[in-house]
């Protein structure tokens, strides 16, 4: 348009923006447009006339001093660059070597507790299969007190009314439990590492940091965060984000029971309260109004934006549901309830030693009753080991007592619906397997992750052999995963014959000789292939 044209529009115009940029911030890139000239002369000879044409108001444009055009910056995640030098690395490969012995040394107990409880379990469901009784839910029987039953089809009743202990939320009717759930508009930082070997047993790790802004129930300080223009997270006063469950201090099972609170606790079927409640909350510290929008939450907008308008970093929000009245089935050791005389209620049913001779039915409900009074601390308490001298011990300290609160043997269950008892036996039953094979599986990787953190220091050093070095360090990396897995398999596979040892003999012993075929097929099939 009768315009004079900048250098670095020319440039623009001539090449592609991401070549132009690379040579407006590197100067001695301009050397090389000869050759890039030559090259498209041979393809079309109009590209070679805009390049050189390029190429010389490049350079003219760098001989008059002034400075190059700026480029607009492209937004892009902090990038951070780590290198570790090889006293580094000799460093972390003794801290994977105790590392290494540590996984070891917890994955025996974790095998070992684990394989008890399955075994202690299993002998609890047979005997459950003919002690069971199935009853009705009128008046409580006393003949049944001490014993397992077997209620079906029950309703259950919210007898007492039900409030929120973070807002002016209250159901008087209808409510089992009750939760809110508080989220917060955050900036969240994620972390990605790559790390590449370099030469001299050095490694380089190099970190992205990306952002995004969510709604969290959890708190993320982002005064630690790499990029300072992301240091926007406040912490709202006055509340604790996150959720809150109250349940109804009175359940009512038929005319009969009582629930308790670890029963209450199985109910899951929530449902939305928003429609249940009016426009606005209060929250009880600090006096802050909640207003409900389209999506069911409740909205508290520090930043003053209108309802309805997209949410801002610090906005609250909190939700609510509700566990209605409904019909269920129970199982448990049926005893007298200490909240009212005319109903009876639930607790757990536990396994109890019955000796060589066995114990008759009154001494049976006696011990039944005594063994199910036991709170968590106490089965802790008896769990635990004395001898703390060595690490090996207080690891089986704390496995102990971590499968005796989350885990220990007993029938307290609590279904929706109506489900006969030998359904009931055999879906406990089926948890049990699944919880088993779980932890096992998880120990398993335990004991393998160890042996590989004990041996995996000596592939780096074996690489750095010259010439044979990278062979090696392969061929060593196989055979640390081989011996690891045929070390894992034999060692995991005596654990559970021993536990299973004294419950179940036969199946014991079964055990271990698959385990010994195990073994034995994987140690001789190189010479069974070379043969």
């Amino acid at each position: 348009g009768g315009r004079a044209r900048s250098p670095s529009n020319m440039l623009g115009a001539s090449l592609p923006r991401g070549m132009c940029r690379s040579i407006q911030r590197r100067p001695f890139l301009a050397a090389g447009l000869p050759l890039l000239a030559a090259s498209a002369a041979a393809l079309r000879p109009e590209a070679a006339l805009q390049v050189q044409d390029a190429r010389a108001l490049l350079q003219g444009h760098l001989r008059s001093g002034d400075p190059p055009p700026p480029v607009p910056a492209t937004p892009s995640p902090v990038v951070k660059n780590a290198e570790e030098e090889w006293g580094t690395r000799l460093g972390g490969g003794f801290l994977e070597i105790l590392s290494g012995l540590v996984l070891v040394m917890f994955s025996f107990p974790v095998l070992w507790f684990n394989e008890s409880r399955s075994a202690r379990i299993e002998t609890l469901i047979c005997r459950a299969r003919w002690q069971a009784r199935s009853i009705g839910t009128d008046a409580p029987d006393a003949d049944n007190r001490n014993w397992l039953v077997h209620v079906e089809d029950v309703l259950l009743t919210a007898a007492a009314p039900v409030s929120d202990p973070r807002f002016d939320v209250t159901f008087r009717t209808g409510c089992l439990r009750l939760q809110s759930s508080i989220e917060v508009l955050q900036m969240i930082q994620r972390e990605v590492s790559e790390s590449r070997e370099r030469y001299g047993c050095s490694r380089e790790t190099k970190r992205t940091y990306k952002y995004a802004q969510e709604w969290s129930d959890q708190w993320h300080n982002s005064d630690d965060y790499q990029d300072p223009s992301k240091r926007v997270n406040r912490m709202p006063s006055g509340l604790k984000i996150g959720h809150a469950t109250t349940n109804s201090p009175r359940v009512e099972c038929g005319r009969g029971f009582l629930l308790s609170d670890a029963l209450i606790s199985q109910c899951s079927l929530y449902k939305p309260a928003s429609d249940r409640l009016g426009p606005c909350v209060t929250s009880r510290v600090g006096g802050l109004l909640f207003k409900k929008e389209p999506d069911g939450y409740f909205y508290y907008r520090p930043s003053g934006g209108a309802p309805g308008s997209p949410p801002k970093i610090g906005d609250i929000r909190v939700g609510f549901s509700f566990v209605a009245e409904g019909r269920v089935t129970v199982m448990g050791l049926q005893v007298e309830s200490a909240k009212d005389q005319t109903r009876d209620t639930f607790l757990p049913y536990r396994l109890v030693e019955r000796g060589w001779c066995g114990l008759t039915q009154s001494q049976e409900k006696q011990a039944l009753r005594a063994e199910a009074e036991k709170s968590l601390d106490e089965l802790r308490t008896e769990s635990r080991y004395n001898d703390r001298s060595c690490l090996f011990c207080c690891a089986c300290d704390l496995v102990s007592g971590a499968f005796a609160s989350f885990a220990t043997p007993q029938i307290l269950h609590l279904w929706d619906g109506s489900i006969g008892a030998r359904d009931c036996i055999e879906t406990i039953s089926e948890r049990s397997r699944r919880f088993t094979w779980l932890i096992r599986l998880a120990g398993w990787l335990v004991m393998f992750a160890g042996f590989f953190c004990f041996f995996k220091p000596l592939i780096g050093l074996v690489g750095e052999i010259p010439g044979v070095g990278p062979s090696l360090a392969k061929l060593g990396c196989w055979l640390i995963w081989f011996l690891c897995g045929v070390s894992t398999l034999g060692v995991s596979g005596l654990v559970v014959a021993i536990a299973y040892l004294a419950y179940h003999p036969c199946i014991a012993l079964g055990f271990a000789g698959l385990v010994s075929l195990g073994c034995a097929f994987l140690l001789f099939v190189p010479e069974f292939l070379r043969f």
